[in-house]
């Protein structure tokens, strides 16, 4: 009879052990201060630097230009879809206005002027140059010319381009916006998509 209280003593003392130790483990975890979790923030935008490609913004403006091929000339060359392109004799403008259908006598002063020739041209000494440079088109060496012509009614200056190439000769033409060289970037832009076509 002792025998049988012993192991029953002995299962309530072990279940006593359980049940207090899982008071205590439930009491300490519900009294230990809970942490909440911190949200994640990403850093300010100032501090994620972008690397930005210079070339291609005027590569995405490019992709919907226009193509313009002059066959007696030997030139090609894209410009923006929204400009117009006119030839007269042997010019050809490019402007971001529409070309006059008469005959213009002293050019356009918003327009990108190219002039074509056989033999080769020459810049006339200039009543007023500015500065004289060396250019590179389409891989062929040329001379860059700012200055001042006679009988300017604006009285700015203009640049004045020439590449003599063999039988390929060009003189590239445009007005400056002040004294100082400044012009209309797309020019530019336009002359670094020249493609003289009998290289």
């Amino acid at each position: 009879m002792q025998k049988g209280f012993a192991v029953v003593y002995l299962i309530l003392a072990v279940a006593t052990i359980i049940a207090v130790g899982a008071g205590a483990y439930y009491l300490g975890k519900s009294s230990s201060p809970q942490l909440a979790p911190t949200p994640f923030s990403p850093p300010p935008s100032s501090a994620l630097p972008i690397p930005v490609d210079k070339n291609a913004s005027t590569s995405a403006k490019k992709a919907d230009w226009k193509t313009y091929r002059n066959i007696p000339f030997n030139l090609n060359f894209r410009y923006p879809s929204n400009w117009y392109v006119g030839e007269q004799q042997n010019v050809i403008y490019v402007s971001p206005n529409p070309i006059p259908s008469t005959l213009l006598v002293h050019g356009l002063p918003d327009a990108l002027q190219i002039s074509f020739s056989v033999t080769p041209f020459e810049i006339l000494k200039p009543i007023w140059k500015h500065s004289t440079s060396s250019v590179t088109i389409n891989d062929i060496s040329g001379t860059k010319v700012i200055d001042q012509e006679p009988n300017r009614s604006d009285g700015l200056m203009r640049t004045k381009i020439v590449v003599n190439n063999s039988a390929n000769n060009y003189l590239i033409v445009f007005s400056n916006t002040d004294n100082n060289g400044n012009h209309n970037q797309i020019f530019d832009q336009i002359l670094s998509t020249f493609k003289f076509t009998t290289l």
